[in-house]
Order: C-alpha cells, then sequence, then structure tokens
C-alpha cells in the first residue's frame, strides 16, 4: 500500500516539476516580449515540447523521484542545477542542429533561469514538507541495527542527530552476540523495513554473516551495509549510496522476493537485494574479515 503511495507522489512530483516548466517558459516569453522584437508564441513551442522530457529523464537519472531521505539539501540543489544545465545544453544542441536562427537567444535564457529558480523553490518546499513531516512521527521507516565498535556508535549517534529521515531503531543488537536465532524472532515478532549492518570487518559475530544475510532475504527485508571509505568494493550490481556522511552500500535494484511473512504486517519495504549482491558483499567482508 505504502509502496503505491509513494509512486502517486512521484508522479505528481512529476507532473509538478513539468507544470513549472510551463509556467517558466510563459513568464520567460512575457518577459521578453517587453523587450520587442519577437514573434507569436507558437514559433518558440518546439522548445518547451523538447526540454519538458529531457529534464524530467535528466531529474530522473539524477535520483530525484528516488530516495532522496538521507539526501542533504545542497546535494538535492545541486543534482537539479546540473539536471537543468544538461537540459540547456540538450535543447542548445538540438536548436543548432535544426538551424533555428529565428530563436530569441534571450528567450532561451530567460526560460531556464526562470525554471531554475521554480524547481529549486519546489524542491526546498518538498524537502521542508518531508522534514516536519518525518520529524513529527510519520512516514517512518522501521530499522533493525546490527553492529558492533565504533562504527555502531557512529551510526546510532547520527540516526540521533537527524530526526528529519524519520528513522525508527527497532532493536539494535551486538554482532559479536547475536545469533541467527535471536535475529530471526526480532524480524518474526517485530514490524522491520529495513536492516542496518554496521561493523568492521575484524570483528567476528557467533553467527556466519553470509547465514546470517540469507536468513535477513527470507523474510523479504532490505540490507544496508555500513561501510569504511576504504571498503568499496567493486562488486556488480550495487549501488554506493550515503546515510548522511556515512557511506553505504545500497540496491542498485530490487529483485521480486517474499512477500511478509505470517503474522507480520507488510509496510512497503520492498524486497531484499539481489541474492548475488548479497552474497558477494557478504563473502567479501567475511574473508577480509579473517584475514584481519
Amino acid at each position: 500500500m505504502l509502496k503505491e503511495y509513494s509512486k502517486i507522489v512521484k508522479t505528481a512530483v512529476a507532473i509538478t516539476d513539468a507544470l513549472l516548466l510551463c509556467a517558466a517558459f510563459g513568464m520567460a516569453y512575457v518577459w521578453r516580449t517587453h523587450l520587442g522584437g519577437i514573434g507569436p508564441l507558437s514559433h518558440y513551442l518546439s522548445l518547451l515540447y523538447f526540454s519538458i522530457p529531457v529534464t524530467l529523464l535528466f531529474f530522473y537519472r539524477q535520483g530525484l523521484y528516488g530516495e532522496i531521505r538521507f539526501d542533504s539539501m545542497a546535494h538535492i540543489a545541486w543534482k537539479t542545477l546540473l539536471s537543468l544545465i544538461l537540459s540547456g545544453v540538450a535543447s542548445s544542441a538540438v536548436l543548432y542542429l535544426t538551424h533555428a536562427g529565428y530563436f530569441s537567444r534571450l528567450l532561451f535564457g530567460y526560460y531556464f533561469l526562470i525554471a531554475s529558480g521554480l524547481l529549486l523553490g519546489e524542491r526546498v518546499c518538498l524537502k521542508a514538507m518531508l522534514y516536519y513531516w518525518r520529524s513529527s512521527g510519520y512516514n517512518v521507516r522501521n530499522v533493525l541495527i546490527i553492529g558492533a565498535g565504533q562504527k555502531l556508535e557512529l551510526l546510532l549517534d547520527l540516526i540521533k542527530k537527524r530526526p528529519e529521515w524519520g528513522l525508527n531503531i527497532v532493536q539494535v543488537c551486538a554482532y559479536e552476540e547475536c545469533s541467527l536465532e535471536e535475529t530471526q524472532h526480532i524480524l518474526e515478532h517485530e514490524v522491520v523495513d529495513e536492516v542496518y549492518l554496521a561493523f568492521s570487518r575484524s570483528v567476528h559475530g557467533v553467527c556466519d554473516i553470509g547465514e546470517l544475510l540469507d536468513m535477513i532475504e527470507r523474510f523479504g527485508k532490505v540490507v544496508k551495509v555500513i561501510i569504511n571509505l576504504d571498503e568499496e568494493f567493486k562488486v556488480s550490481r550495487v549501488d554506493f549510496c550515503r546515510l548522511g556522511d556515512m557511506p553505504a552500500l545500497g540496491p542498485l535494484f530490487q529483485a521480486p522476493g517474499p512477500g511478509p511473512v505470517a503474522g507480520q504486517t507488510d509496510h512497503g519495504s520492498g524486497r531484499l537485494i539481489c541474492r548475488a549482491v548479497v552474497y558477494n558483499v557478504a563473502l567479501s567482508i567475511h574473508r577480509h574479515g579473517h584475514q584481519g
């Protein structure tokens, strides 16, 4: 249900982006007409027709229609501006290749200038709204954290300082002491959306990490592994994402998996990342841990 709701919200944001681009074009044309020497509006609509889908495509490629829970406002602003710059370059290239010499350069510049202001303002309002919403206890993501040492302490401190992330810690388990049975009991009796693993490679737990990941997979949970900067394994199909200032491994895509287990509510957390990703990461951590 929440997953479908998320799709509706993302679609609404994309439609709003398209409407703001239309508004920016109209405002740019009115601004340009005050200077005189410009033709009818219909002569310039080709720029609008081309730039809207291209801009939305760049927004999508930059992840602006994906997970922005952990992105800072500066990061979102940069991705928005970069997408508009790339869209402007693509649009100017098309105008040049089609020999559209009649096209007003001022109109082109005004359009992307106003569009940048409107879309940046929209992103600021959206981020502020989500900040307030999650800080008030809505759209909360329930997480189980399994970790040890300084890395675990840093993660807990980071989550505590960022209430706008909307992360509710269900339980924190020490990796050196947490058995498979204990983890399974938590997943069976608690509502858990995601599982975070935060421990150094030198830490050895009572259970094998491969068996731990395999067990979590059977519950259809998303796993995120907190890593050090020097632990960015070049594993295929892994997306190196971030939790604030902490680098993490996240799913590049989510493979279809089993539904919620009996007696557990499905909160739209998605599916566990592809088994190949999990086991490649697990084996890398496991091998380096034994070597260290």
